[in-house]
C-alpha cells in the first residue's frame, strides 16, 4: 500500500505508469511479503543533472540528462524492504508480465518503467503538458470570470 507521501512522488507521472503502480506494489508486497516502496518518481532535468554529476556516488545506474524516463514521467524507482535478488526479479516479473512495464533487472533492479522508446517518452509528455497547460488557462479564465461576474452581481445589489 503506498503511503502519503509516495502517492505524492507518482502524482504528476503519466497516467498510465501512476494509475497503475498502486496495484503493482501490492502486488509485489503479497508475493514477497515485503513492503515496497516508491523513492522516485518524476525528476527534473535539473535533478538529472546533479545525479550524472554525482553518480559515482551513486550505487545504480544514473542516464544521462536529457535520456532518463523518469524527466518524462515514464519512470520509477522502488526498493524493498529487506529485499533479496530473488525479491527484485519479483518486482521485474510482475512489472513486465502482469503489467506489460519494462524493468531495470538485473543491472538496476528497482527501476520500473513505460515500456516504449524515449523518443515516444518525451513526445508523450510534451502532449500532456501542453494538456495541463491549456487545463489550467481554462480554470484560471473560468476563475477571472466567475470573480468578475460575482463582483458584477455584488454591485449591483447595493
Amino acid at each position: 500500500m503506498l503511503s502519503p507521501v509516495e502517492l505524492a512522488r507518482i502524482a504528476v507521472l503519466r497516467p498510465e505508469l501512476r494509475n497503475a503502480l498502486p496495484a503493482l506494489v501490492d502486488r509485489v508486497e503479497a508475493r514477497t511479503g515485503k513492503r515496497v516502496h516508491i523513492t522516485s518518481g518524476l525528476r527534473s532535468h535539473a535533478k538529472q543533472q546533479y545525479l550524472w554529476d554525482h553518480r559515482a556516488e551513486n550505487p545504480n545506474p544514473v542516464a544521462i540528462p536529457g535520456t532518463s524516463f523518469h524527466e518524462y514521467g515514464a519512470g520509477v524507482d522502488v526498493s524493498i524492504d529487506g529485499g533479496t535478488q530473488q525479491d527484485y526479479a519479483t518486482l521485474a516479473d510482475v512489472a513486465q508480465n502482469d503489467f506489460g512495464f519494462c524493468s531495470g533487472y538485473p543491472a538496476d533492479p528497482g527501476h520500473i518503467r513505460l515500456n516504449e522508446s524515449l523518443s515516444d517518452a518525451q513526445s508523450a509528455w510534451a502532449q500532456l503538458q501542453q494538456q495541463r497547460v491549456t487545463i489550467a488557462g481554462c480554470v484560471v479564465v473560468v476563475g477571472i470570470a466567475i470573480a468578475f461576474t460575482t463582483s458584477a452581481v455584488q454591485r449591483t445589489r447595493r
